[in-house]
């Protein structure tokens, strides 16, 4: 990830309301008994099954004897079935809407606030996250104003998602706090619970996954034996993501198709989408490509159908990585493209980092360096700005901390005019503190700004790498395609030539000719496949561990004298492999050696770490006049010299893994390779117990 599977789930608790009689238009007595029976089986029904309240609640809304509270509560419990159950938002409006309508005719502000907390949950689910942040400071008011604490939790947790949907975790973190706090003063553990779940997507978008898991694990404990389904989709697709930044694929697979499952049986459209689009991308992790597309695709088909811009960005997202991934870079552009003005639009942050990079890399592939730049400096500049978005994060908790504490002062000093000193003087030491720490961290940000900086340099010093690149490339074709138009074409004419004398003198002799050109031949394209690959190579390296590499080689060569010390793992790929085997043929081949002695130990260059492998045999040896010539291309020496590219393609993977090889004379004959390799720690890679093998 790494990066971030969106989780679009969020806790919206649906303020209780009871259904009661009364009636100012004193309908006949009939009319009283049967529309009580409705509201009977409504709340009845509403605490079993919210899909056999619905046609009582629109009997209720369609009876002329039903008074305006009567029709309000009706309206508001359809709006909030279909939101919160079904996640269909045009039905939601409809019925939102009347029932604004019937509060404003009861001029009821409380009941209003109520539509404005639901119609706010609505704007924050489809990304209008400027409409959300207004519609529920309106009911914030109207809340405070009426001492309403359950209602105040309700929308402080519905706050909290806007502000963190619009990376404003400090003020996110605030507002859960605030609900949090409410719910431990109401009793109210689901309540309670549910705020610490919004707290650990704050935890994972800051990649602190260890707290996240922690905490997330106490969710889920809670909802073992808990028959409240939002809260069990919720706890389960967050530690489903938990499971995904810890790159437990597998286990979250499981807690994906869990919720899966549970929001198909109660028909939550809005949360099976999203979870359609986690598991997606879990496959693609997992390179399982087509499951992968399969679900992305139905995701992409249902987040439209509701209308879900962060889906339907995210969901586009993993169909053009899917596409990448199968070497489709134009499907991959046209995707990324779609997705981009729409991850823009829902301020999917971590998804628009995600897009960046892909962009890049595709328009870099296709030659348009410049928009490649353009996507490259878009990326560098979100990942910047997020870094900032943690550091003034932690700054605004020490400002709120810093706000806390002055008010304690300020009331304080109310009470006691003897503490009133002590206060202002604490304050005042308060307040340097936290100067200090703001100059500090201003200082730390300042050297972060110039460290990425430097590393946009740098990356642009990369792109003409990969132009340096090319044009090595495009050397080495020219060398294979001259060695093939000129060996081929003598071997070739050799064996033709040897045919016709066959045919004519009927000597054997000629058919060991033929087949040592053949095998000449075929060497030849050996070669020009090493050759091919160290053209084509991405430089993507990797930690090698090179005791393994010798215990293969040494497989190979099995009927030599082995002796190898020490061990280490090299930044290289399995080239490296073909190297050291060239190595060991040649002193078999040229110098006729019996024995291998292989020594592999850390050294230190430029003050850079190393890891230095001797390969000492007892071969003839190397002449004097030619050490200085064995890595040229083409160059060959001695009856049995070949086509001159073994030492040549040595030499050019050694450089591609910006290291150094050097020939010296072993005593007391024979030859010793000296191959120095960029170092890998050796945490990274498993490495086998010290020894001699």
């Amino acid at each position: 990830m790494k990066k971030r599977v969106p989780v679009t789930i969020f806790y919206l608790l649906l303020i209780h309301t009871t259904l009661f009689a009364g009636n100012s238009k004193e309908p006949s007595v009939s009319d009283l008994y049967t529309i009580q029976t409705w509201i009977d089986s409504a709340d009845y029904y509403q605490g079993t099954d919210y899909r056999k309240a619905l046609p009582f609640y629109r009997k209720i809304i369609r009876h002329d004897s039903v008074d305006n509270t009567q029709r309000f509560n009706a309206e508001y419990h359809l709006a909030g079935d279909f939101l919160y159950t079904y996640h269909h938002l045009d039905s939601t409006l409809k019925y939102a809407d009347m029932a604004m309508k019937t509060a404003r005719t009861m001029n009821d502000s409380i009941n209003m606030a109520r539509i404005y907390n639901l119609l706010g949950t609505v704007r924050l689910q489809s990304g209008h996250l400027d409409e959300s942040l207004k519609l529920l400071k309106q009911a914030e008011n109207i809340f405070l104003k009426a001492n309403d604490p359950e209602a105040l939790a309700v929308v402080y947790m519905n706050l909290g998602s806007v502000h963190s949907t619009r990376n404003k975790f400090s003020d996110a973190v605030n507002y859960y706090n605030k609900s949090r706090k409410l719910y431990i003063q109401l009793g109210d553990k689901n309540g309670e619970i549910a705020c610490l779940s919004n707290l650990v997507m704050i935890y994972i978008q800051f990649r602190q996954y260890k707290i996240a898991y922690k905490y997330q694990q106490e969710v889920c404990d809670f909802y073992k034996n808990s028959d409240f389904i939002p809260g069990i989709l919720t706890a389960y697709t967050n530690l489903g993501v938990v499971h995904f930044y810890l790159e437990n694929y597998d286990s979250a697979l499981v807690y994906f198709q869990d919720v899966l499952d549970m929001s198909k049986d109660t028909g939550n459209k809005y949360v099976y989408s999203n979870v359609l689009n986690n598991i997606a991308e879990t496959h693609l992790k997992l390179g399982n490509l087509e499951e992968a597309r399969e679900k992305a695709q139905r995701s992409y088909f249902l987040c439209t159908e509701g209308k879900d811009i962060y889906g339907q960005a995210s969901a586009l997202k993993n169909l053009g990585m899917i596409s990448l991934r199968e070497g489709d870079t134009e499907k991959a552009l046209d995707y990324l493209k779609q997705s981009l003005p729409l991850a823009k639009e829902a301020h999917a942050v971590m998804e628009l980092r995600d897009i960046y990079s892909a962009l890049s890399g595709i328009y870099k592939q296709n030659g348009n360096y410049q928009t490649a730049l353009e996507m490259y400096e878009a990326y560098i500049d979100l990942n910047e700005s997020l870094h900032e978005d943690e550091v003034l994060f932690r700054m605004e908790e020490l400002q709120h901390e810093f706000e806390r504490q002055k008010s304690r002062m300020e009331l304080l000093e109310k009470t006691s005019a003897v503490r009133r000193a002590k206060q202002i003087r604490n304050m005042l030491i308060v307040i340097v503190a936290f100067m200090i720490i703001i100059t500090v961290i201003l200082a730390v940000i300042n050297r972060m700004r110039r460290n990425y900086l430097k590393t946009l340099k740098h990356k642009n010093q990369l792109i003409e790498k990969e132009h340096a690149l090319v044009v090595r490339h495009q050397d080495h074709l020219s060398l294979i395609n001259k060695i093939l138009r000129h060996d081929l074409a003598n071997n070739n004419t050799a064996v033709m030539s040897a045919v016709k004398l066959y045919k004519r003198q009927k000597d054997e002799e000629f058919l060991d000719a033929i087949i040592q050109k053949v095998k000449s031949s075929l060497e030849l394209i050996e070669r020009m496949k090493l050759l091919e690959k160290i053209s084509t190579s991405s430089g993507t390296l990797k930690p090698v561990n090179i005791e393994d590499i010798m215990k293969r080689v040494r497989l190979k060569h099995s009927a030599l004298e082995w002796h190898i010390q020490g061990q280490g793992t090299a930044y290289a790929d399995e080239a490296l492999l073909s190297v050291i085997d060239n190595l060991i043929e040649n002193s078999v081949t040229h110098g006729e050696a019996t024995r291998m002695d292989i020594s592999i130990q850390p050294v230190r260059i430029h003050e850079q770490p190393f890891v230095e492998i001797r390969i000492a045999d007892n071969g003839s040896g190397i002449s004097d006049t030619i050490k200085n010539r064995i890595f040229d291309e083409e160059f060959s020496f001695g009856p049995r010299a070949r086509t001159g590219l073994g030492l040549y393609i040595v030499k050019k993977n050694i450089e591609r893994y910006q290291g150094q090889i050097e020939v010296e004379e072993n005593s007391p004959s024979g030859t010793i390779m000296i191959l120095k390799i960029p170092e890998c720690p050796s945490d990274t890679f498993p490495i086998h117990k010290k020894g001699e093998v």
